[in-house]
């Protein structure tokens, strides 16, 4: 599996101890024909697949991206 991930955060100090800021993260999985199994000791044991004996689940799309920005405040003691 190919992975790439960058981000960047940027912060403004506004007190003696205390700061604001914001936060991007990318992360890009690459990878055809992962899988997924869910079993026994995987998942919640009431579940119908699990009862079932486990299945395999894949993506639908192979290009799986993500995109987060979180905002940040910050202490300092």
């Amino acid at each position: 599996m190919r992975r790439v991930s960058e981000g960047m955060r940027l912060e403004k100090k506004i007190g003696s101890d205390v700061s604001i800021g914001i936060e991007y993260l990318y992360t890009g999985y690459d990878e055809a024909g992962t899988l997924i199994r869910v079993g026994h000791n995987t998942a919640l044991s009431a579940r119908p697949l699990v009862l079932a004996g486990g299945v395999d689940f894949s993506r639908a799309n192979d290009d799986f991206n993500l995109q987060t920005v979180k905002a940040v405040i910050a202490y300092r003691y």
